[in-house]
């Protein structure tokens, strides 16, 4: 059991993603206050003293208690990536652990390298910003910013103004990342069905095509 604390509820979500990436598998629960379960039970031996840094309390037994401080003042963005590059530090000293995706949650890393070149970044700075603005691994950094550039190769050719783009949802993936938030369902489980799937997306795509026409 993971027990966590926030001093500032505004984050929870990038907290419980970093979390569940650290210590897959175990269940988490958010405490009313510092030291105290969220179901108002008394507090386990595990608890972290009141001015304990975050994921520094643990104790003896199968719990650990994790107080997630304020990330002080900024603007929403500073704050949420100053608070998980804190907390990343803090759970890969206590668990002796690296994320390849560093503190990414929830998004594409792609977006972040295409936002940087469309801006006009060089490749070294674009991988220096991945590096130590999102604490990401050298080769994910790499292949982040090498599919940034492909895409933006292929993005370069579509007409904007007379064409228009579609998005089409794949819910299977070999594995799942540890950032990924989106609907995705382990191939080697549901290849049976993925035939249907893909009859039903084939139909969507023909009836589209129809309507756009």
């Amino acid at each position: 059991m993971i027990r966590y604390y926030l001093e500032n509820e505004e984050f929870e979500y990038d907290v419980q993603g970093l979390l569940m990436a650290f210590y897959p598998g175990e269940e988490l629960a958010r405490a009313a206050e510092p030291g105290v379960p969220a179901d108002g039970s008394e507090a386990a031996s595990t608890a972290a003293p009141a001015g304990q840094p975050a994921a520094e309390g643990a104790g003896p037994g199968p719990d650990r208690w994790i107080r997630v401080p304020d990330p002080g003042p900024g603007s929403h963005t500073e704050r949420k990536n100053r608070l998980k590059r804190n907390l990343y530090r803090k759970l890969s000293q206590s668990t002796g652990k690296t994320l390849p995706w560093g503190t990414l949650t929830g998004i594409r890393p792609t977006k972040l390298a295409m936002g940087r070149l469309e801006e006009g970044a060089s490749d070294p700075e674009i991988l220096r910003f991945l590096r130590e603005e999102y604490l990401v691994g050298e080769e994910k950094s790499r292949l982040s910013l090498a599919i940034a550039h492909r895409e933006k190769e292929i993005l370069r050719e579509i007409d904007y103004e007379k064409g228009y783009s579609l998005y089409i949802g794949i819910p299977f993936c070999p594995t799942t990342c540890l950032y990924c938030s989106f609907t995705s369902y382990p191939m080697s489980k549901w290849a049976p069905r993925m035939g249907e799937y893909l009859d039903a997306l084939s139909q969507e795509i023909q009836w589209t095509a129809r309507r756009f026409r």
